[in-house]
């Protein structure tokens, strides 16, 4: 409201500068001479046809008009006076408004602008002019009535510009360059030539004044031709421009923002938009004065221009468009618009706000609108097609580096191409030392047979199909580890720009190949370990059976101790078996209960004492009981396995020694031989599965006592270590918790 007000200050000033400076003007020139009235509707008519043929011009919000007026007003000027050209260039701008219905206060602006111009323009020349003809003195007079015509009109533009928008008449003069350029200067200069004309055609006869129509119709129409033209160019090296800058990045979705400042500067617009449908209803791109935003969520107008499916071109000025409400509430005064397509689907819209400059080229406008959102749909396209190969480029990356399988490509050279993160850990080789290069020699890769497996000569010979390169090759790590992995190779065949390649995965398999070992050594022992009891059990029972009423009570005897000795032992074999097969499995029940330790440890070394006479097995008992936290049956197995282990690896005559003792918070069991002792390199092995010390003079076991012991020892919350012992041996000891009566009487 305030800026109305200052803009109907403007217009009376300009009205008021126009009348004096009309008076003036007559005043000056003595005005004289009969006034011929009967040319006066034939002005007033030819001022209303060029106020009336225009070439409009938008800028921002307003529309402005280029015509051919200055040139009408040129005779005027020399046939009539001063004041009444004035009245008639008011006038005749009043007539044209009321025709093309522009808002009142528009109106009347425009008629005091050319008021005010003429006023000053007619001031101008009759201070200069001398006589009736056109001699030179009156065409520089004419000349220079003109250029103030024109200062004045353009001066007052930009004055209201200013006023209407807030800014400054530099900020906006400079803004309207391309306008003053081509239109201003342009039309002024056509206006002059053809203003002086028509002067000298009215002063070799007033009867011309009826042929101005002419050059004024085909004036109208050249300059809409230019204008049509200006706009044509400018749409297509929009076109251009915009296509280019989406071409550019690999990723289309980067160019976006630059693409709209492209197709705004192209279209002349205030706003350019590319509303694509998105889950969250829209994805809105958006280039203006502010540069480029992304804006999520609901479009109504990009909803409803989506769903009308084609190219459309809306203003608020035509209520009839069932869209025009729509444009009216997003705040817009215009909008041209077309669908963005991906193949039948319909993903979004593009369009253009608020357009400006010259008139013309509006039913090409939408075919170069259309050309546009189907470049950016192409890009979009691409763009979706990228994110896809990216994706699974980095799938395929993560499965590569993520996999336990060591995974490498060799090039035909035996150049490494790719070495991946499982492979660095399979070899100690990092990929920074091994891509780029051929120095696959550092593994000393072979086979089973021992032989050298020469992998960079994988593409010597095509034919075999990599026939040659065994499945099971053994590397050197770099800490100087043996590995065995089984590899498979594929052969990728050449690409465009890229040799044929072998890609090799290896799998360790050194425990797998390990197990299968300790499994076929274990299978021969225990089918050894089973055969050695059942030998005694069948002789003696053969030959109780064929003999037994002849032998003497005394040999029967011995005959049935050896059958139950054997069977024991046999059903320990197997009771051990179970029990790992149990442990394992992780079945074991744990179930802690008070265990007299003294009294357990003395019922197994008499049964030890009784089935080994020959061995001395001495004993070490605290003076009062000692109660641990366990299961009986456990703990009298772990003694069994420790005693068995000392007793079979332990030859010699020293004693076995079984020391039980409270040590601090724990009761510990101590089993100590005199043996030939475990070397250092095999004391972290002794508690593995299927584990056994070289002893050529002993029957092995099965590598399961100690390993049973351990886990034994673990379930019951306690711990079996091994130390040495002074004077060369082993010592095991089992640490237990004490049970609850057992710390309260330490503690007295």
């Amino acid at each position: 409201m305030h800026n109305e007000r200052r803009i109907a200050a403007l217009a009376t000033a300009l009205l008021l500068v126009g009348g004096a400076a009309g008076i003036g003007a007559t005043a000056a020139a003595g005005w004289d001479r009969p006034v011929p009235w009967l040319q006066v509707p034939g002005f007033l008519a030819l001022l209303v046809a060029a106020g009336y043929l225009i070439i409009r011009y938008q800028y921002g919000r307003e529309v402005y008009a280029l015509d051919l007026f200055e040139a009408v007003l040129s005779p005027a000027l020399f046939v009539l006076p001063p004041v009444l050209v004035v009245v008639l260039a008011g006038l005749s701008k009043t007539i044209v408004g009321a025709i093309h219905r522009n808002q009142p206060l528009k109106a009347i602006f425009n008629t005091a602008q050319w008021m005010a111009a003429t006023g000053l323009g007619a001031l101008t020349f009759t201070s200069i002019r001398s006589g009736t003809d056109l001699n030179p003195r009156n065409f520089v007079a004419l000349v220079a009535a003109m250029v103030v015509v024109g200062v004045t009109n353009h001066l007052s533009l930009a004055f209201v510009l200013s006023l209407a928008q807030g800014r400054r008449m530099v900020d906006v003069m400079g803004g309207m360059v391309s306008l003053i350029v081509t239109g201003w200067l342009g039309g002024w200069a056509v206006n002059t030539v053809f203003g002086v004309l028509f002067v000298s055609a009215f002063l070799r006869s007033p009867l011309a004044i009826l042929l101005f129509f002419v050059p004024l119709v085909l004036l109208h129409w050249g300059s809409r031709g230019y204008a049509t033209a200006l706009a044509d160019r400018t749409r297509l090296a929009g076109l251009h421009s915009a296509t280019h800058v989406l071409a550019q990045p690999i990723d289309p979705r980067e160019a976006v923002g630059n693409f709209l400042a492209e197709v705004r500067t192209c279209f002349e617009a205030e706003c350019a938009e590319l509303v694509l449908v998105s889950p969250e209803g829209h994805e809105t791109h958006r280039a203006d004065e502010e540069g480029h935003r992304i804006l999520e969520g609901e479009h109504p107008l990009g909803a409803a221009l989506i769903h009308a499916g084609r190219a459309v071109r809306l203003t608020t000025a035509d209520p009839a468009t069932p869209l025009a409400a729509v444009l009216a509430q997003a705040g817009w005064r215009d909008c041209a618009a077309a669908p963005v397509r991906s193949g039948a689907r319909l993903i979004g819209v593009l369009c253009t706000y608020n357009r400006g400059g010259l008139e013309g080229f509006e039913e090409g406008e939408l075919a170069v609108l259309e050309a546009l959102a189907n470049e950016v749909a192409g890009a979009l396209h691409k763009a979706e097609l990228l994110a896809t190969i990216l994706e699974e480029r980095r799938k395929l990356s993560e499965i590569v580096d993520n996999t336990s399988d060591g995974i490498f490509t060799l090039d035909p050279a035996g150049v490494v191409e790719s070495w991946n993160a499982a492979l660095e850990q399979l070899t100690g080789y990092p990929a920074s030392e091994m891509i780029g290069t051929s120095h696959l020699g550092v593994l000393r890769p072979r086979d089973a047979a021992g032989s050298d497996v020469l992998f960079e000569r994988w593409a010597e010979d095509a034919d075999t199909n990599n026939a040659d390169l065994p499945n099971d090759v053994q590397v050197l790590t770099s800490t100087g580890e043996l590995r065995w992995l089984f590899c498979s190779y594929t052969r990728v065949p050449a690409g465009d720009d890229r040799p044929p390649l072998l890609v090799v995965v290896g799998r360790d398999v050194t425990k797998v190949r390990e197990l299968e070992r300790l499994k076929e050594e274990f299978v021969a022992t225990v089918s050894h370990e089973l055969r050695t009891p059942l030998t005694p059990i069948k002789g003696f029972a053969t030959t109780l059976l064929e003999g037994g009423d002849r032998m003497s009570s005394e040999t029967r005897r011995t005959a049935v101790e050896s059958i139950l000795r054997s069977a024991q032992r046999l059903e320990r074999l197997i009771l051990n078996l179970l029990e790992v097969s149990r442990i394992e499995s992780r079945v074991v029940d744990v179930r802690n209960s008070s265990v007299e330790v003294c009294e357990l440890t003395q019922r197994v070394v008499r049964e030890f004492r009784d089935a080994w006479g020959d061995r001395d097995i001495e004993m070490s008992l605290p003076q009062r009981s000692c109660l641990a936290l366990g299961s009986e049956l456990w703990i009298e197995q772990i003694l069994s396995n420790l005693l068995s282990n000392a007793l079979k690896y332990a030859t010699g005559t020293e004693p076995i020694e079984l020391t039980v003792r409270m040590d601090g918070d724990a009761v510990e069991l101590c089993v100590a031989d005199h043996g030939a002792g475990i070397p250092p390199e095999a004391a972290a092995r002794v508690f593995e599965r299927f584990e056994r010390l070289d002893r050529s003079n002993r029957q092995a076991g099965t590598g399961l006592g100690l390993y049973i012991a351990r886990e034994l020892a673990h379930a019951m919350n306690g711990t079996l270590t091994l130390s040495d012992t002074p004077g060369h041996g082993a010592t095991f000891s089992l640490r237990l918790r004490p049970a609850a009566g057992q710390q309260a009487t330490m503690l007295v």
